[in-house]
């Protein structure tokens, strides 16, 4: 349990540096445009480095990456924090790539070491907790990192941010180093992906990222069309709330194999976001009751991907696949984000919301169509 807490632990200042950068940008006079740059070279570079960040940690040993990626990514945001009116955009989105690039391998490697350290048996459990407890952390994030700034400054936000990942980190690490398993890792970053049924997955996952992006988005511009817009964190935090709900509940009492249970699951989302497009600008209340329906499938669905990356991965790269699902749903919560957005300006805020059952169909529709091709003594569960 203390590895669970310091896991979700080293995930919270991720949550809380993607607003900071924002809040900084702003606050150094760069246009919302810049900002964005920015802020999605941040995110881009985490994603887009993870793979790699995932294998050297399977090569090197976890404890050794974690303390590498922890100094860098904190001198980086730290830079950005203590001298941010001597960078510019250029500069500062220089920062944003070295600090998204070195973010911590946190959740991956936790994700990857449970097999070794809890029974079979108590992996779905844990792997539902933590869907369900990140959830609480990327609510908590965020307010906190707002409520730091509001009551100080964007840049002592942005050094508090560098300084909570270098420390965080080097815990997880110092437990870590007690458990991690001798490298017996060959061959080049990406191999993982020759298995067919991990590829299924992660376009799986990828497309279900689509919606994480689309809800919220979508979320932000209904509540701005009803004069709602300040209520924009509590909606979402409701929606995160109705996931921790459910990812303690479903995974506890449902104990049918990951794919069953995600093959279910997926329709469920595709039904649960037809109310969303029914109560886009009914106000703040009624989208938050259809953001709770939506959220309960959320954290099980989750936890189902995890542990289906789990079986079927080779258990001495466990910690690079885990890590291509990270780049699999940052990818495609871009791709919601922006189809969202193009909707809501060009077509309303209805047409925004679709996109909250439409990536789930295109998920379920997908997942079902490569399970008909596999042969059923391989499949995954």
């Amino acid at each position: 349990m203390a590895l669970l807490v310091l896991a979700l632990l080293g995930r919270l200042p991720l949550t809380m540096t993607n607003l900071a950068l924002v809040l900084l940008a702003r606050h150094e006079g760069l246009s919302y445009a810049a900002t964005g740059v920015v802020a999605g070279t941040f995110t881009v570079a985490a994603g887009g480095a993870a793979p790699f960040i995932g294998r050297t940690a399977d090569r090197l040993g976890h404890a050794r990456v974690l303390v590498v990626t922890a100094a860098g990514c904190s001198v980086a945001l730290g830079l950005m924090g203590a001298i941010p009116g001597r960078l510019g955009v250029v500069g500062m989105t220089a920062l944003a790539a070295v600090g998204g690039a070195l973010t911590p391998p946190i959740a991956t490697i936790y994700r990857a070491a449970l097999p070794r350290l809890v029974p079979a048996d108590a992996l779905r459990g844990l792997y539902g907790l933590e869907a369900a407890c990140q959830e609480a952390v990327f609510v908590v994030g965020p307010m906190m990192i707002v409520a730091l700034i509001a009551a100080t400054s964007a840049p002592l936000g942005m050094l508090a941010c560098a300084g909570l990942t270098g420390l965080v980190t080097l815990g997880f690490a110092a437990m870590m180093a007690r458990h991690s398993a001798p490298s017996r890792v060959t061959g080049r970053t990406g191999a993982v992906l020759r298995d067919r049924r991990l590829r299924a997955v992660l376009v799986t996952y990828a497309l279900l990222g689509g919606t994480f992006g689309g809800i919220e988005i979508a979320a932000i511009a209904g509540l701005e069309a009803v004069g709602d817009k300040s209520r924009a964190g509590v909606v979402l935090g409701i929606w995160a709330a109705g996931s921790l709900v459910g990812g303690l509940a479903v995974t506890r009492l449902w104990h049918a194999p990951a794919l069953r249970r995600l093959t279910l699951l997926l329709p469920v989302l595709v039904l649960a976001g037809v109310p969303l497009v029914l109560t886009a600008t009914s106000g703040w209340v009624w989208m938050s009751v259809a953001l709770t329906v939506d959220g309960i499938a959320i954290a099980p669905t989750i936890a189902a991907v995890y542990e289906l990356i789990q079986q079927i991965s080779p258990p001495d790269a466990l910690t690079e696949a885990f890590s291509w699902s990270i780049g699999a749903v940052v990818c495609g919560s871009a791709l919601g984000t922006v189809v969202a957005g193009w909707l809501a300006s060009h077509a309303g805020v209805e047409a925004a919301f679709v996109t909250a059952f439409a990536f789930p169909l295109l998920s379920t529709l997908w997942l079902r169509a490569v399970a008909g091709r596999d042969d059923p003594r391989r499949a995954v569960a």
